[in-house]
């Protein structure tokens, strides 16, 4: 691709204003571009196996405790037993808050999926952003979409 840039670049460049030197550049940066892209892809697909793996393992009832780790390279606190909470009559579960914690935590340590926060939100009247207090007693659902 620099390649045919650079002969599309000296073809046109007849009476344009653009130097060998800034053409130069850009190629250079596309080529950048092009390898910041290629080394994202293979990210993606680093964290698209390591998550197809942990449902494998979730899905044959093997450990998944692999704790979960913030963009700052820290890990989250796990969240101390919500899923082995006793159920009430509607299979709502109890969890009190621990330091640390927020809903995204609590909902990947009750249904595997930082996104079911909402769940937990919704059965407790917080929005996402409403900061959790330690020592709060929070109502855990069952998730409706594992059919629990």
């Amino acid at each position: 691709a620099a390649i045919v840039l650079i002969l599309i670049g000296r073809s046109c460049a007849g009476g344009s204003d653009i130097s060998q030197a800034d053409l130069d550049v850009e190629v250079t940066a596309r080529a950048s571009a092009e390898d910041a892209l290629a080394d994202r892809d293979q990210t993606i697909e680093q964290l698209q196996t390591e998550l197809q793996s942990l449902r494998t393992q979730q899905a044959n009832g093997g450990d998944t405790s692999t704790p979960a780790t913030g963009e700052d390279g820290t890990t989250a606190p796990e969240p101390a037993g919500p899923e082995a909470a006793p159920t009430d009559a509607n299979g709502n579960r109890t969890y009190e808050v621990q330091s640390g914690d927020n809903l995204s935590d609590i909902a990947q340590a009750v249904y595997g999926d930082p996104l079911a926060f909402g769940i937990i939100a919704e059965a407790n009247n917080l929005s996402g952003s409403t900061p959790l207090q330690v020592g709060q007693t929070l109502i855990i659902p069952p998730n409706p979409d594992a059919g629990q």
